[in-house]
């Protein structure tokens, strides 16, 4: 694999990088590019999603049941919500939080 300035490498027709991920592992990804110019401006936007905590997470993949079980665990329990366990700053979880989640 012949490696250009820009840290793109081609295989097969299609054009990848490595990158260091925010654990510090090296991952390889696609670019599904087949040109080189549009492989690198793929690259440089993914890098600064990547830079700026834009790029999705796990919780992207959360159904809504998911998503509204933490959210009640959130609204209920002070260690995981506001304030890491100060129950001053955290609201009192109103009959609608519970009413509205578990109507549905």
């Amino acid at each position: 694999m012949a490696r250009n300035g820009d840290g793109l490498f081609r295989r097969d027709a299609t054009w990848y990088f490595k990158y260091r991920d925010d654990c510090g592992v090296y991952r390889e990804k696609s670019t599904g590019k087949r040109k080189q110019g549009e492989a690198r401006d793929y690259k440089h936007d993914f890098l600064e999603q990547l830079r700026q905590n834009q790029l999705p997470t796990d919780e992207a993949k959360w159904t809504l049941a998911q998503a509204l079980d933490k959210w009640m665990q959130f609204r209920t329990d002070p260690s995981e919500g506001i304030g890491g366990g100060r129950t001053d700053l955290l609201p009192p979880p109103q009959r609608s939080d519970r009413v509205r989640a578990t109507s549905q």
